[in-house]
């Protein structure tokens, strides 16, 4: 029987990992906003205030849940993110956690949309445009945006599958329309190009986590709670799926230079723990409401189009 040793003290917070990923979903919102709104010093106001209305619904259903510590990350200019603490919740819970910040966004941007259809009341039209645009944006079922966690959220095992080619699928439409665009911008296929990127390196997370549950290891848990079992075989196997970490020998349980690049590739693998108490009738009603909300602010933005 292998012995495991303690598993090393982590020299930083659980949370400060996935918000250096959100860099990447920074460097995307930056440039897809920067032509999209320009360098308007009034529409960046208008687009800080959505974010805010954004988060604040999260924070509200937040609160009601019980969470501690809360905080609120404003990124430079356009991505934000709530932190907080909770030992437990339930996949209902986290479903109207992660709905709570897009759909008032486009309900609110809707009832301005419509206001400024039928009222005539131009001012309107370009506050409501951004509300539907970020708020059906946060929805599309990509890694680390609401629609993402959604998916994870109500299809534990197969969210992080459907996300790998949703996102390729994203690129590849996003190739096309530029490519196809009269102006020949090519230095925009940098965007799909990140999408590529980040679809592999969540096929090769799921792979690791495929393993993980052959196993039967427990990696659906908060990183402090792992065992000095559960810690050195997700470690060894994350260690097995990388290229850059060939020089490191998966067996042997000890820290090496390379422990800080190994660390935030364990961070993708572990995921919080969630309560099963959604049934697939409840499932599917959450997932018609999420497509309801998605395709009322794409028909409504293309009416704002016409």
């Amino acid at each position: 029987m292998t012995e495991f040793p303690e598993k090393p003290v982590l020299p930083f917070r659980e949370r400060t990992t996935s918000a250096a990923l959100g860099w990447i979903n920074l460097i995307f919102f930056f440039i897809l906003f920067y032509f999209i709104l320009g360098q308007d010093l009034k529409e960046i106001l208008v687009l800080l205030g959505v974010l805010l209305c954004h988060e604040l619904g999260h924070l509200i259903v937040m609160q009601r849940l019980g969470y501690k510590d809360l905080q609120l990350f404003m990124l430079p200019m356009l991505a934000s993110q709530i932190e907080g603490e909770k030992k437990e919740i339930a996949q209902s819970q986290r479903s109207w956690l992660v709905l709570a910040g897009s759909l008032p966004g486009i309900l609110l941007g809707g009832g301005l949309f419509l206001a400024a259809k039928l009222a005539h009341i131009e001012a309107l039209e370009r506050p409501a445009f951004i509300f539907l645009l970020l708020n059906a944006f946060f929805l599309l079922p990509l890694n680390h945006l609401d629609g993402g966690y959604l998916l994870d959220t109500l299809f534990v095992k197969a969210g992080q599958v459907v996300q790998v080619w949703v996102l390729r699928l994203v690129a590849i439409g996003l190739s096309v329309l530029i490519l196809v665009q009269p102006q020949k911008e090519y230095f925009m296929l940098v965007l799909p190009l990140i999408l590529f990127m980040r679809s592999f390196i969540d096929e090769r997370i799921e792979r690791v986590r495929r393993k993980l549950r052959k196993q039967e290891v427990n990696y659906q848990q908060f990183f402090k709670d792992l065992s000095n079992e559960e810690y050195w075989r997700i470690r060894a196997e994350v260690i097995r799926s990388s290229k850059q970490l060939q020089d490191v020998s998966p067996e042997e349980y000890k820290v090496v230079k390379a422990e800080p690049a190994i660390l935030s590739q364990m961070w993708l693998v572990v995921r919080d723990p969630l309560q099963l108490d959604l049934g697939g009738l409840a499932k599917l009603g959450i997932v018609l409401l999420w497509i309801a909300a998605l395709v009322g602010a794409v028909l409504l933005l293309g009416w704002g189009w016409q």
